[in-house]
C-alpha cells in the first residue's frame, strides 16, 4: 500500500540496516520487496536491493535456490577450499537473471511479471499458517479459492495484475479448510478471491463446509458479493443457524453513465431488487461502497450517489415488516478514486485535496440523514496515495525527507498532509501540478519497463472506451477482449 512506503524506512532503521540500498555494506542483508504496489516500484527503488514482480509462489523457490547456490559456489572457491563470501554485487547479478526479479541498481530495460501457471495444482500454503499472538484485523484462516477476475472494472489494479483467472478444485479447498482449522485453532475461515461469488462451485463448496463444521462454532465467510439475488442466497447459506451479519455491495458510482465509464456492469434496478430480497430475508444492515473523483465525473454524478442511496433505503424499508423498519441501516463508504499503474485509468487525472473536499461536502448534502451512516476517505491521504502510485524514482527523496523529519508519520493515525507538503517543498517538487493532471497517452511512464502481461494497446483502448461511455463485456460470459494474458 503506497502510504506505507515510509514505514519501509522505519523498519530498516529499527533493524540497524541502511535505508538506502547503495549505502549497505557487505555484511548487511539483501532487502527484497514485492506485492501489488511493486507494479510501480520506482518511488521505493532506492530502498530495495531486489523487487519481485508478480506472484510470489512463482519465483520464491528460484530465488532461494540461486541464493544458496551462490553461497555454495563461494565456499568452494580457492585452492585451499576456504570459504570466500559472495559479494553483494555478484549476488544481485545472479538474482537479476531470474525472471520477475528486478534489481533497481542494474536498471534493466524490461522485467516480465511472473504468474503461477499451475495455481490449481499447487498445495495450499495456508494450512500451517503461523498464528500471531496479537489479534489482527483479519484474525481468521484464509483460503484462496481462485485468483484473478474477469469483470474488467477499469479502476481496479488487482483485476489487471492477477489475470488470467485460475481456480482450485472444491475438494482441495475443503481439505485445506479442514486441515487449516485443525492446525491453527481459528474459529473462522474466509474463502478469498477478488470475486468469490464468481467461483463456479461456490454453492456446493459452502454447503459442504457448513455441513462439515455444523455445531463446531466455526464460521465461514466470503469477502465480496455480486449485486444479484444469487449473492444473497450465498449469504443465506452462510448465516444458517447463526446471527445474520451485514451484507456488502459495491455499486461504485451513483449514475448509470458513470458506471458505464468504469465498466461496472451493474444497473440500479439490480441493486434495488437485491436489497429488497435481502431485507425480506431478514437482513437489516447493508454496506454500500462508492467512489468519487472518477474520470468524467460531474457534480450531478456526486448528487446521484445520495439519490441512489435514498432509493435503496426506501426499497429496504418497503421489504421489511413495518415494525422493523426502524432497524434498517445503510452504511455508505465513499472512497476517492486513485489512478493506478497498469490500469486503463493510468493516464487519468487525480483530484487535488481542495476539490476532493468540495465534492465530499456536496455528497454529504445530498445524502439522507436518517438510516444512513456516511464515511469517506481523508482527502489528503488519497492525494498522497495517488502521487506515490504513479510517481517515479524522484519521489524516493520525498519519502526519505518525510521519514527523516517526522518518523511517526509512518503510522496511519499520525498522517498529516502538511508533513507531506513540507517534504515535497523541501525537495523542490510541486506534487499537485506534477501528478494531478491527465497524462498524454504517448508519454513515457515510470513503470513502462514492467511487462505486466496485459497489452498496453488494450489498456489504451479501454481508456478510450471509458471516455466515450462504452462498456466491455465480462470475458467469462462474453467474447474475449484480447487483453493479452491468455495463450
Amino acid at each position: 500500500y503506497e502510504l506505507s512506503f515510509p514505514a519501509v524506512l522505519e523498519i530498516l532503521s529499527l533493524g540497524g540496516i541502511h535505508v538506502c540500498a547503495d549505502e549497505r555494506g557487505e555484511d548487511e542483508p539483501i532487502v527484497m520487496g514485492g506485492g501489488p504496489a511493486a507494479c510501480n516500484p520506482e518511488p521505493v527503488a532506492d530502498f530495495f536491493d531486489v523487487i519481485f514482480i508478480g506472484e510470489g509462489e512463482a519465483g520464491i523457490t528460484d530465488i532461494v535456490k540461486a541464493y544458496l547456490a551462490a553461497d555454495d559456489a563461494g565456499d568452494r572457491i580457492g585452492d585451499d577450499m576456504s570459504a570466500r563470501p559472495v559479494s553483494r554485487k555478484q549476488r544481485l547479478q545472479q538474482l537479476a537473471a531470474i525472471p520477475g526479479v528486478y534489481v533497481p541498481a542494474l536498471r534493466p530495460a524490461r522485467v516480465i511479471r511472473r504468474t503461477l501457471d499451475d495455481f490449481a495444482d499447487t498445495e495450499l500454503l495456508t494450512t500451517s499458517a503461523i498464528v500471531p499472538y496479537a489479534e489482527l484485523i483479519h484474525d481468521r484462516l484464509t483460503v484462496e479459492v481462485q485468483r484473478g477476475c474477469t469483470r474488467g472494472c477499469r479502476f481496479c489494479q488487482a483485476g489487471i495484475i492477477y489475470r488470467p483467472v485460475r481456480r482450485r478444485d472444491p475438494d482441495a479447498i475443503v481439505r485445506a479448510v479442514v486441515n487449516g482449522i485443525e492446525r491453527t485453532g481459528f474459529d473462522e475461515v474466509s474463502l478469498t478471491s477478488l470475486s468469490t461469488a464468481d467461483y463456479p462451485h461456490i454453492d456446493e463448496l459452502l454447503r459442504r463446509l457448513k455441513l462439515r463444521f455444523q455445531g463446531s462454532g466455526v464460521a465461514i465467510s466470503i469477502p465480496s458479493l455480486r449485486v444479484d439475488s444469487f449473492s444473497v442466497d450465498l449469504a443465506r447459506i452462510l448465516s444458517e443457524g447463526t446471527k445474520k451479519s451485514g451484507l456488502t455491495f459495491a455499486p461504485e458510482a451513483g449514475s448509470q453513465r458513470l458506471r458505464d465509464v468504469i465498466n461496472k456492469n451493474v444497473d440500479e434496478q439490480q441493486l434495488l431488487d437485491t436489497l429488497a430480497y435481502a431485507f425480506a430475508a431478514g437482513w437489516r444492515r447493508v454496506k454500500l461502497y462508492f467512489m468519487m473523483g472518477l474520470p468524467t465525473e460531474t457534480d450531478e454524478d456526486i448528487v446521484a450517489i445520495g439519490q441512489m442511496v435514498e432509493r435503496c433505503l426506501a426499497a429496504a424499508k418497503e421489504a421489511c415488516d413495518p415494525q422493523q423498519r426502524g432497524a434498517v441501516q445503510l452504511s455508505v463508504s465513499v472512497s476517492t478514486f486513485v489512478p493506478k499503474a497498469h490500469t486503463p485509468f493510468q493516464w487519468a487525472a487525480q483530484l487535488p485535496p481542495v476539490e476532493i473536499q468540495r465534492r465530499q461536502e456536496l455528497l454529504r448534502a445530498s445524502m439522507p440523514h436518517k438510516g444512513v451512516k456516511l464515511s469517506w476517505h481523508d482527502a489528503g491521504a488519497s492525494f498522497v496515495e495517488g502521487v506515490l502510485a504513479r510517481g517515479g524514482r524522484d519521489l524516493a527523496v520525498v519519502i526519505q525527507a518525510l521519514w527523516s523529519a517526522r518518523p511517526q508519520a509512518v503510522y496511519t493515525d499520525h498522517f498529516d498532509l502538511a508533513d507531506w507538503e513540507g517534504a515535497f517543498e523541501s525537495c523542490g517538487i510541486d506534487a499537485e501540478s506534477a501528478y494531478c493532471h491527465n497524462r498524454d497517452v504517448t508519454e513515457a511512464l515510470p513503470w513502462d519497463f514492467i511487462d505486466i502481461g496485459v497489452k498496453r494497446d488494450w489498456l489504451l483502448g479501454e481508456y478510450e472506451k471509458a471516455l466515450s461511455g462504452d462498456t466491455t463485456p465480462d470475458c467469462a460470459s462474453g467474447p474475449c477482449s484480447d487483453c493479452g494474458v491468455c495463450p
